[in-house]
């Protein structure tokens, strides 16, 4: 998973001391663009296109999306031996 803004481990935009690392850019940065990192990200691209774009995030919804991209975050995939993102989206089956 990575930004669009980061570019061999510098953010294109300048944010954060221009090298942030990688859980700052993943974590912190209210600029991420990418995959979803979470609930937060899912949430406001949901806002963002019933709204036309029309509503601009303030700091509040920074932080929130953080807080709810930490507290619900999407499985992030690992490889394609089962486990991560495959693995969490798999239908369990009970042999029971």
């Amino acid at each position: 998973m990575t930004c669009v803004h980061r570019s061999a481990g510098t953010c294109l935009l300048g944010l954060h001391g221009g090298t942030p690392s990688l859980a700052v850019c993943l974590g912190a940065c209210t600029k991420y663009e990418g995959p979803p990192r979470g609930a937060g990200d899912i949430a406001a691209s949901a806002i963002k296109a019933a709204t036309f774009g029309m509503v601009r995030p303030c700091a509040g919804c920074g932080r929130r999306i953080a807080k709810m991209n930490k507290a619900l975050p999407l499985p992030t995939p690992v490889d394609k031996s089962g486990t991560g993102l495959e693995a969490a989206t798999a239908p369990h089956l009970d042999s029971a």
